[in-house]
């Protein structure tokens, strides 16, 4: 009797201090916004089946590498757990899947029918907790759904942002960058970049990375973003990628294909950058095979341009443009190489890491297109894709 009674005084304690510790829900999505993935996956794993939500956070984590590896086929395995649960906002998810093609053949029609389940649940969430707050602003931003006002977008996420939520920070940092709901701010928009990348935000990384790039981070060093793009990125697969860019375009590091192709192909192994990496290997072999076009800087082309005394034809693409090589080999023809070569400095610009200059200094709205300029660096002539115009007249 006594060993009975003791048994189930133990069953009873132990239950209680398991229900007390077990986190809420909202708990465990505070711990998600703080980029403590850790623990978020944890409380998260505790509430289902309970709180159906919690399949949607388990499966956005395994879409973004959050705290887990990156497992597309899992992500959507949790979100449809969420939608058979009742959980309309899961539908967000899916959203993402078929939106960006992620273990998913890419579908627009598919992305906004699961846009549409979810939106009106989202749009109610929002003011319940300060996730769902988040992702409308996201939706927002991206023109997904109808803007409030871009003052009132900003001052949204600048309250999200001061709660130091990172996804909130790495925003706040590119409407400071594009001017939206305030003035262009090129400190206060690397002063959220940073402050986001400290909690590893791999968006603002990949921002802030791309300041250095430009040169518009304070006292440039590439041989210091050489060092720090091999460190910051240590945690992350999209590394390869950023490492082969140093040595293509030769920033801290000499000029070296080689290494930009070994690092290129080692991510190929991982499901998150295979693509961009085959893309990469692509435009790699068709700067082998056009060495005429350079990543020069725009001094150095107006430079060679004068001393020449030849035009400069500006290329812009996108890295991840696969037609971008159809463009490339249009170039590396017979009479096309040739006129090319004794008529023009040719520069390349890759659209990912420059693009301010794309829109601001070259009037270019997208990528495959291409400005004319003189030797002087006045503007000629632009345009896109196959409206290249004839060469012999010039």
């Amino acid at each position: 009797m006594k060993l009975q009674v003791l048994v189930l005084l133990i069953f009873f304690f132990t239950t209680t201090n398991s229900n007390a510790a077990k986190p809420t829900l909202n708990q465990a999505i505070d711990q998600y916004l703080n980029g403590s993935f850790s623990k978020a996956l944890s409380s998260f794993r505790r509430l289902i089946p309970k709180e159906k939500e919690a399949y949607f956070f388990i499966g956005r984590m395994y879409a973004l590498g959050e705290g887990v590896a990156i497992h597309y086929g899992t992500a959507r395995e949790y979100y449809m757990k969420g939608i058979a649960a009742g959980d309309n906002k899961a539908n967000y998810g899916m959203w993402g899947l078929y939106y960006f093609g992620n273990g998913v053949e890419r579908s627009y029609i598919k992305s906004d029918a699961y846009l549409i389940k979810a939106f009106s649940t989202i749009e109610n969430a929002r003011s319940s907790n300060d996730f769902w707050q988040y992702v409308y602003c996201v939706l927002q931003y991206n023109n997904h759904v109808k803007k409030d006002s871009d003052e009132a977008l900003f001052n949204n996420t600048s309250q999200l942002a001061r709660k130091g939520y990172p996804g909130a920070q790495n925003f706040l940092g590119l409407f400071y960058e594009n001017g939206i709901g305030t003035e262009v701010n090129t400190d206060s928009c690397l002063h959220w970049y940073i402050e986001s990348s400290r909690k590893s935000d791999y968006h603002a990384l990949n921002n802030l990375f791309g300041h250095y790039l430009k040169g518009s981070y304070p006292h440039r060093d590439h041989n210091v973003e050489f060092g720090l793009s091999r460190k910051i990125f240590s945690d992350y697969e999209s590394k390869y990628i950023l490492i082969g860019d140093h040595f293509r375009y030769g920033l801290g590091t000499p000029l070296n294909f080689d290494s930009a192709r070994f690092y290129y192909t080692r991510a190929l192994s991982s499901e998150e950058t295979y693509e961009e990496a085959s893309d990469k290997l692509t435009l790699l072999k068709a700067a082998e095979t056009i060495p005429f076009f350079k990543f020069y800087s725009w001094a150095d082309a107006k430079e060679l341009a004068m001393t020449g005394n030849k035009k400069i034809m500006v290329y812009f693409f996108d890295s991840w443009d696969r037609e971008a090589q159809e463009d490339l080999d249009k170039f590396n023809q017979g009479d096309i190489r040739k006129k090319l070569t004794e008529n023009f400095i040719c520069v390349l610009i890759d659209s990912n890491w420059d693009i301010n200059p794309l829109i601001n200094d070259h009037g270019m709205y997208q990528s495959r297109g291409f400005a004319i300029y003189d030797n002087n660096g006045e503007s000629l002539l632009n345009g896109y894709n196959h409206q290249f115009p004839e060469l012999s007249r010039n």
